[in-house]
């Protein structure tokens, strides 16, 4: 099962993510869900480094296998909508009852520094 968090500030506002595990609806190389959620996890990450003034810290380990997107100090309105769109997508999955064996979709408020 793919465990995905996605991380909130007190104020609630979207500050990152985590993606931890193999989602298991196929072998691996083969995982249409896996592939996905690890496109848009790291993908949200890059295009918040290359288009936002936002400071964001990217972790991908494919052993474990493991995404980890974090924003740090204040977030801009395109790293918002960069952030919206990985909430959207990642809302969309959970209600898609196909999934619901591979998927675990929490939410998590983080203190931010």
């Amino acid at each position: 099962m793919v465990f995905v968090r996605l991380l909130y500030d007190k104020d609630h506002n979207l500050r990152g993510y985590n993606l931890i595990g193999h989602a298991g609806l196929a072998e691996e190389g083969n995982d249409i869900l896996c592939a996905a959620l690890s496109a848009i996890a790291v993908n949200t990450g890059n295009a918040i480094e290359k288009l936002s003034q936002t400071e964001v810290q990217t972790i991908v380990n494919e052993e474990e296998p493991l995404v980890d997107v974090r924003t740090r100090g204040p977030v801009d309105e395109k790293a918002a909508t960069l952030l919206k769109t990985m909430e959207m997508f990642c809302e969309d999955l959970e209600k898609d009852k196909r999934y619901e064996p591979y998927y675990s979709l929490t939410r998590e408020e983080i203190e931010i520094s």
